[in-house]
């Protein structure tokens, strides 16, 4: 099965459908979409509603959710290496060892998310806004934060990072 008929059926039209009158549902009954253990890699499904969506032990490196709504998403344990995430919604996500190595997440927003541990080297961070985000344990080295928003949010043992932050409370750069 090629990678893209692999993830037609994980994430087909009917599944993002049935999910997406799951959150207008007020998120009860069936619909959730939960992912496990699947190889999604080169997904192209830019502007999906994927909020409160869960994926276990996924592979979705090179994924392109282009200004998508992943808004309180759980990621555990997945691989998003280059993926495109620009211009996307992860406020309140749940981030836990994820790997985004080389991911585009320009202009991104992950206000009030939860990120521990996972490998988010050169990673493409421009203009991201973390207003309040609590980010553990994560390898930054040698993503690009120019411009970030960090107001409120808490970085701790970050791995491999210096960052140094401007008079307006951004990050300047990150090494």
């Amino acid at each position: 099965m090629s990678n893209q008929s692999r993830w037609l059926v994980y994430l087909s039209d009917l599944k993002l459908e049935a999910h997406e009158q799951w959150v207008n549902n007020g998120c009860v009954d069936d619909g959730r979409l939960i992912v496990q253990e699947r190889n999604l890699s080169g997904a192209n499904i830019p502007g999906a509603n994927l909020i409160k969506t869960q994926f276990i032990k996924c592979n979705l490196s090179s994924v392109n959710v282009r200004g998508g709504d992943l808004t309180s998403i759980e990621l555990v344990e997945c691989n998003l290496d280059s993926a495109m995430l620009e211009l996307s919604t992860l406020d309140k996500a749940t981030i836990k060892d994820c790997k985004f190595i080389g991911a585009y997440l320009n202009a991104t927003n992950f206000i009030g998310a939860k990120v521990s541990g996972g490998d988010w080297s050169k990673t493409d961070l421009h203009r991201s806004d973390w207003n309040s985000a609590v980010v553990e344990g994560v390898c930054l080295g040698r993503a690009r934060l120019q411009g970030a928003r960090i107001h409120g949010a808490i970085f701790t043992d970050c791995k491999k990072a210096s960052c140094q932050l401007n008079r307006h409370n951004r990050i300047q750069h990150c090494i």
